[in-house]
C-alpha cells in the first residue's frame, strides 16, 4: 500500500476499531452536577445547597397528550396541584402520586 492510500485509510480504520471497541465495552456514563463525588448508585447526581431540581410543570391535559410516557416519567400537575409519576406503562399510561410510607 502506498503511503497516500494508507492516509486515506486511515481515520477509516481508527473508526472501525472504535466501533468494535464500543460494541465489546459498552460506556456507563454517570452525570454530577455541582459536586466532587458523584454517588455510585446514580446516573444523574444533582448537588447544591441553595438550589432545587424543577421538574415539568403541565396541566392533566398536557400531561395526557405526551406520546408514549415512559414508566417512571416525573411531572408536577399544575390541575391537580402534586407530583405525579407515570406507573403505567409507555402504551398504557397510569399516572398517580408516588407512595409515601409503608405500603
Amino acid at each position: 500500500m502506498n503511503k497516500p492510500a494508507l492516509s486515506r485509510c486511515f481515520p477509516l480504520l481508527v473508526c472501525a476499531l472504535m466501533a468494535q471497541l464500543c460494541r465489546i465495552a459498552p460506556l456507563n456514563a454517570q452525570a454530577l452536577i455541582g459536586g466532587d463525588t458523584i454517588d455510585q448508585s446514580a446516573i444523574l447526581d444533582i448537588q447544591d445547597t441553595a438550589k432545587g431540581v424543577l421538574l415539568s410543570r403541565l396541566t392533566t391535559d398536557q400531561r395526557n397528550a405526551i406520546v408514549k410516557p415512559a414508566f417512571g416519567l416525573l411531572v408536577l400537575n399544575t390541575t391537580r396541584q402534586c407530583l405525579e409519576a407515570n406507573i403505567g406503562g409507555p402504551d398504557m399510561p397510569g399516572f398517580e402520586i408516588p407512595c409515601y410510607g409503608d405500603s
